[in-house]
């Protein structure tokens, strides 16, 4: 597979959304506000709304609990259907889906592993039936592999990613996807630049990061460019890369709003793809409004015309701007 993504059989850079209903097991009563908000409020009719937003993708993720039959206690096969009906019905609404399998804490695994593993290749043989000759469908093998941060990052750990990302893509490919399939990099997709290359029979892998920002002090703000170029700007020059899930809201800080800028510029310039964090995580969100209504909502993505507000408050974040990249495919001048 060359550099480009193709949809349609042109270019294509995604531009999409993250949607995190389906994580979490509905078998577990201590799922997390947000998720049960998600899964409660969830409704088709967001995936045209997805569309008339400048949206032409969406990524969606299957919690690894719910998914991998072998697990009695949260595995739902009522839920995997509703799962893969759910992408069915982004796939009616024009939306190119990334489809994904997640096992952190938020999908109630006391033992979340690092790598892709058995449970997830289970997970992939319950899904790639449904998926495997819609090429509409990208397989995101297993999210956000963990080994800590990025400079702890060592040749073993790369040879144990490539090792569990190999079986895993050949897993599908035995279950007869013709798919592409994702790799996430490794410090939990924070890092690309050191990535041994995948088999692939099909030859149809692209990669995945998450460049979030954590704090003011961090190095994506002191050394934009470098940090960047190191992480996964790089590796983006001779490989496709998509940015799966990332948002701005974790912090107050000065320099959010001129990293925003930065930041949309250069993935644009690189022809990486973003998947907005998020749809559907409870408050204000990414697209707009306040969807679901709880007590404490996370943040916003949203600046109040450039400036941010008070830190605590859950107006803040890139949302708008966004939103506006999205709906005219030109990058605003400034923050909106």
């Amino acid at each position: 597979m060359n550099k480009q993504l193709l949809r349609d059989g042109k270019p294509w850079v995604p531009h999409g959304f993250f949607q995190v209903a389906f994580q979490a097991s509905p078998n577990e009563q201590n799922v997390p506000n947000f998720e049960t908000q998600a899964q409660a409020y969830y409704s088709p009719q967001e995936y045209t709304d997805m569309a008339n937003a400048g949206a032409d993708s969406v990524r969606v993720m299957l919690g690894q609990t719910v998914g991998d039959p072998q697990n009695t206690k949260l595995y739902s096969e009522s839920f995997v259907n509703g799962f893969i009906g759910a992408v069915q019905e982004a796939r009616k609404a024009g939306l190119t889906v990334i489809v994904g399998v997640q096992d952190e804490s938020i999908t109630q695994d006391p033992n979340p592993t690092d790598l892709p593993n058995s449970a997830t290749q289970r997970v992939w043989a319950q899904l790639v039936p449904a998926f495997k000759n819609d090429k509409g469908i990208l397989l995101e093998l297993f999210n956000e592999p963990g080994t800590g941060p990025d400079q702890a990052v060592q040749p073993s750990d790369w040879q144990d990613w490539v090792t569990a990302m190999n079986s895993t893509i050949a897993s599908v490919r035995a279950e007869g996807a013709k798919n592409v399939v994702i790799a996430d990099g490794l410090a939990h997709a924070g890092i690309l630049t050191g990535a041994p290359t995948l088999t692939d029979s099909l030859n149809q892998t692209a990669y995945a990061a998450h460049p979030y920002t954590f704090q003011e002090s961090s190095e994506e703000e002191r050394n934009e460019q470098a940090f960047l170029d190191n992480s996964f700007g790089n590796f983006a020059a001779s490989n496709p890369v998509i940015i799966t899930e990332w948002g701005q809201g974790y912090y107050c800080g000065p320099t959010n709003p001129a990293f925003l800028l930065f930041f949309l510029n250069y993935i644009q310039s690189k022809g990486i793809g973003l998947e907005m964090s998020f749809w559907d995580w409870g408050g204000p969100t990414a697209f707009g409004g306040t969807r679901y209504n709880y007590p404490n909502p996370v943040v916003s993505m949203y600046y109040d015309n450039g400036s941010l507000l008070t830190c605590g408050t859950a107006q803040r974040g890139p949302g708008l701007t966004i939103n506006s990249w999205y709906a005219t495919n030109v990058l605003p001048s400034k923050v909106l």
